[in-house]
C-alpha cells in the first residue's frame, strides 16, 4: 500500500516524472562499458573465468566508489523537507544500489555468455546461427581488429 502511494506521488509530480525516466535510462551504463572494455583488454589465452576475475579486480574499485558516491549523493537528498524531492532521492539511491549489485552479478554472467558466443563463432543477433571458423576473422585482441561494417560506413558518411 505504501509503495503504491509513493509511486503515485512520483507519477503525479510532472517535472520529476521526466527526470525519473531520464535517470532510469542512464544509470550504470558507464560502469557496464568500463567492465566490458576491461574484459576485452584481457589476453585471450587465459580462461574466461580468469579474464572476468582480472577485469573485476582492475575496475571493481572504481565502479564501487562511483556507485557508492552516487548512492550517498542521493541519500543526502533524502533529508530535504520537500516531499517529492525526498521520495525521488530515496528511490534513486535504492535504484543505484540495486543497479550496482546487478552489474556485479547478472551483467557479469551476461558478459560471459556473450564472450562464449563470440568464441564459438556465433552471430550476435542470431546466436543459433554458427559461421565457419575459416570465414571468421581470427580474434587478435581489441587493439588489432580490423574495422567493422559500421565503422567503415561511418568513415564513408563522414567524408561528405
Amino acid at each position: 500500500m505504501e509503495l503504491g502511494f509513493v509511486s503515485f506521488c512520483l507519477w503525479a509530480v510532472q517535472p520529476w516524472k521526466k527526470a525519473r525516466r531520464r535517470f532510469g535510462d542512464h544509470v550504470g551504463v558507464d560502469n557496464m562499458c568500463i567492465l566490458v572494455h576491461a574484459v576485452k583488454r584481457q589476453p585471450i589465452e587465459i580462461p574466461m573465468e580468469q579474464r572476468i576475475s582480472n577485469a573485476l579486480v582492475e575496475v571493481g574499485p572504481s565502479i564501487t566508489l562511483a556507485s557508492l558516491s552516487e548512492v550517498l549523493a542521493f541519500a543526502v537528498g533524502g533529508f530535504i523537507s520537500m516531499p517529492a524531492c525526498r521520495v525521488f532521492s530515496m528511490f534513486a539511491a535504492m535504484a543505484v544500489l540495486l543497479d550496482f549489485l546487478l552489474q556485479l552479478s547478472a551483467f557479469v554472467a551476461l558478459i560471459v555468455f556473450d564472450f562464449k558466443r563470440a568464441e564459438d563463432y556465433r552471430i550476435d543477433c542470431f546466436p543459433c546461427i554458427k559461421i565457419s571458423s575459416a570465414s571468421a576473422e581470427p580474434n587478435r585482441g581489441i587493439d588489432q581488429r580490423s574495422p567493422g561494417f559500421l565503422t567503415q560506413y561511418m568513415k564513408v558518411i563522414l567524408k561528405f
